[in-house]
């Protein structure tokens, strides 16, 4: 039994993965459930292709919004093995946020786009179906069971595929559903010449927290950050599951090799460490008093062991394996 629960996109693909057996396979997008399928057929295909024509179909995109799409599009081409490599989100973080990389305003706010898009796609074809919705609840009715407050249930997630089961907050925003304009998930300006969106990408943590300090500081309905700024909330034992507190691409091994002076500042080095140091924070202050981290795999455990040796309350981490867990 544990007293609050917050999850990454590890959950997510455990999800998916116990609903495809369940996907006709006549349904065309089951295939789609693969982020990575998705954005290929997407890249890769000719004008003419279906994806396509149901992309331009679905948001009336004209001759000016066209070729902005392709601008973006080819550019996305270019980068699939990189995308690939290293996971979406961190190649959008190693990427997108980073200044010394030039690369078009256009291709920022398409990827944000693009990736709604996928899961809204998805959504509407597999996941609010009945055999689907049956499956999500049944996990999440599971996971409840074994949290003793359910109120405190987080996700760093942006899809909202466990929402009505678990009533999730969301730390780093959400996808929009449905999706019909790109306008919705965009934030007026924050600042003079930047927009803000819906859900969250960042280089590290330092970035990450400088944002949510905005995010907190604006009248907005993405972003749910009791979590980060709610200094009465108490967790207890945490279990966070399926949340991979990936390197800061941002970061490279050389650099950290040449600058050993910031290899233990989980800050910086991790692109969660604003959740690290939020942590820190609540065992200062006694509202939480352990924490259970679940890993894939033994590469991945090497990485939170190391990465968590370097907090203040590396004593009071467990590390278990997923499978372990109650509704694995």
């Amino acid at each position: 039994m544990f007293d609050s629960f917050l999850y990454g996109y590890g959950l997510t693909l455990f999800v998916i993965e116990n609903i495809k057996s369940l996907v006709s396979e006549k349904n065309p997008c089951k295939r789609y459930l693969d982020l990575n399928v998705f954005l290929y057929e997407f890249i890769n295909s000719e004008n003419h292709a279906k994806i396509l024509r149901d992309f331009n179909s679905y948001f009336n995109l004209n001759s000016e919004t066209n070729e902005a799409h392709d601008e973006a599009r080819n550019f996305l081409k270019t980068q699939y093995e990189d995308i690939l490599r290293i996971g979406f989100e961190r190649w959008v973080s190693k990427n997108l946020y980073n200044k010394n990389n030039e690369i078009p305003k256009v291709v920022l706010i398409y990827v944000y786009f693009l990736y709604n898009y996928w899961y809204n796609l998805i959504h509407n074809e597999i996941l609010i179906k009945g055999y689907a919705a049956k499956e999500i609840n049944q996990i999440g009715e599971t996971i409840k069971k074994n949290i003793s407050y359910q109120e405190n249930i987080f996700t760093t997630n942006f899809d909202p595929i466990l929402d009505d089961a678990l009533n999730s907050k969301h730390l780093h925003g959400r996808f929009i559903i449905p999706l019909l304009d790109l306008e919705q998930i965009i934030i007026p300006e924050v600042e003079e010449n930047r927009f803000e969106y819906s859900y969250l990408f960042g280089t590290s943590g330092f970035e990450k927290a400088k944002r949510l300090n905005d995010f907190n500081n604006m009248k907005q309905n993405f972003y749910d950050l009791g979590f980060f700024f709610k200094n009465d909330l108490y967790l207890g034992h945490l279990l966070i599951f399926g949340l991979s507190f990936s390197r800061a691409e941002v970061l490279s091994e050389s650099y950290l090799n040449e600058n050993p002076q910031y290899e233990n500042m989980y800050l910086a080095k991790s692109i969660d460490g604003h959740i690290l140091l939020s942590m820190k924070k609540m065992f200062e202050d006694k509202r939480l008093t352990k924490i259970s981290v679940t890993y894939y795999s033994e590469n991945e455990k090497a990485y939170l062991e190391e990465l968590f040796q370097f907090t203040e309350y590396k004593d009071k981490v467990e590390l278990v394996d997923y499978k372990e867990l109650f509704f694995s």
